[in-house]
């Protein structure tokens, strides 16, 4: 039996990680201009939280080229 995930998966796991880095980086720069324009520290936890998903979809579409790699049979080295 197989480690890597089929195709099908691989796909989701691109789309799903694509959207959280465009809704992470989103709330990330919302943060980035509370911080910039109001003078406030409000900005940095609003930075935090939107750094979150960006982290998360960005192990995600590692994860997906990861397993195109292995499915493909290519060396890593």
């Amino acid at each position: 039996m197989s480690a890597t995930p089929p195709r099908r998966t691989e796909g989701k796991q691109r789309s799903t990680g694509a959207t959280l880095l465009m809704v992470g980086g989103a709330v990330f720069v919302v943060g980035l201009l509370v911080l910039v324009l109001l003078d406030t520290p409000v900005g940095i936890p609003v930075m935090v939280l939107g750094a979150l998903p960006v982290v998360a979809g960005l192990v995600l579409i590692g994860t997906s080229a990861v397993s195109k790699r292995e499915r493909e049979g290519k060396p890593w080295a």
